[in-house]
């Protein structure tokens, strides 16, 4: 199952209300759904960024079972999207950024090589992560997306998550956020 969806961030959390558990999560995936929209614009900063979802095992070693998500946000608004993905390549991004970012905007990211065909659609402005996280002479950052991730993940249970829930548990953190 493949979810799309683009929200206004927002500072106030508010319990759900009307269903119990589970029950409520498809629901919130269908309304988060169908309230999708295009963030960025004309000289706007949207920074992009993939993430990998998941659990060491033995909690020793790099990540092996998991969800990759990838997403973008709108720095001065705080608007937002996250899209659940297999894999991370540009045959995978580039289509999701085409629907989800609109023309004209200056994306940063880090030097993912799968972000390489950007320039020609967006002003696409990178950070070697490697050597820094915050670039000295431009100011390219992706701070703001890592703290989306860093949310996500404390509102991911820790435990007995399978890769199809993921979508359920983003569409709850995200109606939270902008309710």
């Amino acid at each position: 199952m493949t979810l799309d969806f683009s929200i206004q961030l927002s500072p106030n959390y508010t319990s759900l209300t009307g269903g119990t558990g589970s029950s409520r999560h498809p629901l919130l995936a269908q309304w988060l759904s169908h309230n999708e929209e295009q963030i960025g614009g004309l000289n706007v900063i949207v920074e992009i960024d993939e993430a990998k979802f998941g659990r060491r095992k033995y909690h020793r070693g790099r990540l092996i079972t998991g969800q990759w998500l990838f997403g973008g946000i709108e720095r001065h608004t705080g608007r937002f999207f996250v899209v659940p993905v297999e894999q991370r390549s540009s045959q995978i991004f580039t289509p999701i950024i085409l629907r989800h970012i609109a023309p004209g905007t200056i994306i940063h990211s880090d030097c993912c090589k799968a972000y390489n065909e950007l320039k020609e659609h967006y002003t696409h402005q990178v950070v070697n992560h490697s050597e820094h996280f915050v670039d000295p002479h431009t100011g390219v950052h992706t701070q703001n997306i890592e703290r989306v991730w860093r949310d996500i993940r404390h509102a991911i249970p820790k435990f007995g998550t399978r890769n199809y829930h993921y979508v359920h548990y983003l569409a709850e953190f995200v109606f939270k956020r902008t309710f």
